[in-house]
């Protein structure tokens, strides 16, 4: 994932806005490539796991037994391995 957003980054002209959100993209891009090694386990295959992002109750249909009928907004749903998911708040 890291190579395919330096491959966005370096090859499509509207990849930034300005000056400003270049530096700071770039800024991020370094910091990921030199703690990726101590955050993600490249060892573990799966089972993965998804977690919502956008968990809140304004996301979630129930019905009047209180049951859930629906989750929306998955935008930004996460697919981790269990030792990376947090419980929603």
């Amino acid at each position: 994932m890291l190579r395919f957003r330096e491959e966005v980054f370096r090859t499509q002209p509207n990849a930034v806005y300005d000056e400003e959100d270049c530096r700071l993209q770039m800024y991020h891009m370094v910091i990921l490539r030199s703690v990726h090694t101590l955050l993600l386990d490249y060892k573990f295959q799966g089972p993965y796991v998804l977690q919502l992002t956008d968990f809140h109750s304004g996301n979630i249909f129930v019905d009047d037994n209180w049951n859930i009928t629906g989750i929306i907004d998955l935008e930004f749903i996460c697919a981790l391995p269990p030792s990376m998911i947090e419980v929603p708040y």
